[in-house]
């Protein structure tokens, strides 16, 4: 689980050079700020604290959101040319980040990190979240919002053994975008997980257990996420 709250390895890493703040600058976003693609382009991004929600284009007509937490970037040069563009930014929360000269970067991660460790993770975590994405689309709506939500678990915070409290931005509205559902019809699935008492209103999973039973009886596949 994910708590976003502890400093990224990777930049503990960048932060031991000693010309770290020489190349390096500490800038903030206010929940909403959206950042296009254009502001990306000349300089690298490590999200320090916080959420970004991002489009990438897939091609015909679609766009695959993904939410970036800390320890991510919205783009690295590894990404091959198999790897969507991304469009679009929208901070979900106020975030802290880091831009970073690209130079630096490469040559201070080629030292402290010569196996590559950190660029073949960030490349495995993009092609999941585009096979996430087929996934997803082949689902039914109703299945797509509880996958949905299994993926904004694994962002949330445990506040119990058996209890996770969701994103705060992971509102209805939000919900429904990322399944690629209709806000009503989302509305309805998320009112009867209350009725179930799955859900209280303030975005908390009450009984992870029995919403992991769900997802079993649906052959929802549980460990597609990171």
């Amino acid at each position: 689980m994910h708590t976003n709250k502890e400093t990224p390895p990777i930049l503990t890493l960048l932060q031991m050079a000693p010309d770290f703040h020489h190349y390096c600058v500490q800038e903030a976003l206010k929940t909403g700020d959206t950042i296009p693609a254009s502001h990306l382009g000349d300089n690298l991004y490590l999200i320090e604290s916080g959420f970004l929600s991002c489009l990438r284009d897939i091609g015909t007509d679609e766009y695959l959101h993904i939410i970036l937490q800390a320890g991510d970037f919205p783009y690295l040069p590894s990404d091959d040319e198999e790897t969507p563009e991304i469009m679009a930014c929208e901070a979900l929360t106020d975030v802290t980040w880091w831009k970073i000269d690209p130079s630096f970067f490469n040559e201070t991660v080629r030292q402290k990190d010569p196996d590559q460790a950190f660029f073949t993770t960030h490349s495995d975590k993009s092609r999941k979240n585009i096979e996430n994405h087929f996934l997803l689309d082949r689902m039914h709506p109703e299945e797509r919002i509880y996958f949905t939500l299994l993926n904004l678990m694994r962002l949330g915070s445990p506040i119990a053994s058996n209890a996770i409290q969701l994103p705060a931005f992971a509102d209805h509205q939000k919900i429904a975008e990322y399944a690629l559902t209709p806000l009503d019809y989302t509305t309805d699935i998320l009112n009867q997980l209350q009725a179930n008492q799955l859900l209280e209103k303030n975005g908390t999973i009450t009984n992870v257990t029995a919403f992991n039973a769900i997802l079993e009886s649906k052959n929802i596949p549980e460990n597609n996420l990171q």
